[in-house]
């Protein structure tokens, strides 16, 4: 007898992808390429992502489950999103309103624990208290960065102008590609130097406010424009001529912070 087309397509999968595990997004709001484990190790640790793994067989609804994925998600969404971030410092009302959402949501979960069984409930409260321990510093966070806000710009004033400063979301997001690795991270702030006897300045400050360095080479960009209108096909020359530049700038970087100004205000 003649096997179905169904049956033909599910002989021709070979077993290795038959018998693996589904690939499962089961947290929301998740449009970044983080993948679940990544996202709960960044939240509630390793351990956390080990106790969820042995969890998942144990299921029986998977309620708790899906709304401690709701709190990671709403968490996780507001921190890759520069705008809504934003949005929640300037409105405590609702920046409370969400942490209140998040707590209630852990509070349904602690009522669903299942005493009786005093393995799997110890596994549980773990999860839970890694859980409350990311809202928290979730909710801690709003009064860090605008705190950390204010004094960078009062710092970084004294070295180029107010508008030079941007913390604002157009202005992280907008930069964000050149200067993480892949998206990583965003960046705290954008700054844009007019002169070069400004860097030395802003460098320092950096150090003393404990901020990470990140090179944008605007420079490069506007000799590649340049380069580009002057040449008749469009062509950017050779690229050893391009990476020479690249490097010159790497090397006037290293020398600002190696220089001796700066290395005391970071031994400071």
């Amino acid at each position: 007898m003649d096997a179905s087309p169904a049956e033909v397509s599910a002989l021709s999968v070979k077993p290795a992808l038959r018998d693996a595990p589904p690939r499962i997004r089961e947290i929301p709001y998740n449009y970044t390429s983080f993948s679940d484990r990544e996202i709960v190790i960044r939240l509630l640790g390793d351990d956390s992502w080990t106790l969820l793994g042995e969890l998942r067989g144990e299921r029986r609804t998977g309620r708790s489950a899906r709304m401690l994925y709701e709190v990671l998600g709403d968490i996780w969404a507001v921190q890759r999103n520069p705008y809504l971030e934003d949005d929640l410092l300037d409105n405590p009302k609702r920046r409370r309103l969400l942490v209140e959402a998040l707590r209630h949501r852990l509070q349904d979960i602690a009522k669903r624990r299942e005493p009786d069984d005093q393995q799997r409930d110890a596994k549980v409260a773990r999860l839970l208290t890694a859980a409350e321990g990311a809202v928290q510093t979730f909710a801690d966070g709003f009064a860090v960065t605008a705190s950390l806000r204010q004094r960078a710009r009062r710092a970084l004033a004294r070295h180029v102008r107010a508008d030079a400063i941007c913390f604002d979301a157009f202005a992280r997001v907008s930069h964000v590609t050149d200067a993480t690795d892949w998206r990583v991270e965003y960046p705290f702030v954008v700054i844009s130097p007019d002169a070069e006897d400004e860097l030395p300045g802003l460098v320092r400050t950096c150090i003393e406010l404990g901020l990470t360095i990140i090179r944008i080479i605007a420079i490069l960009n506007c000799l590649l424009s340049v380069f580009e209108c002057v040449t008749q096909d469009g062509s950017f020359g050779s690229p050893n001529y391009w990476f020479g530049i690249f490097a010159i700038f790497n090397l006037i970087t290293i020398w600002l912070l190696r220089s001796p100004k700066a290395k005391e205000a970071k031994l400071a």
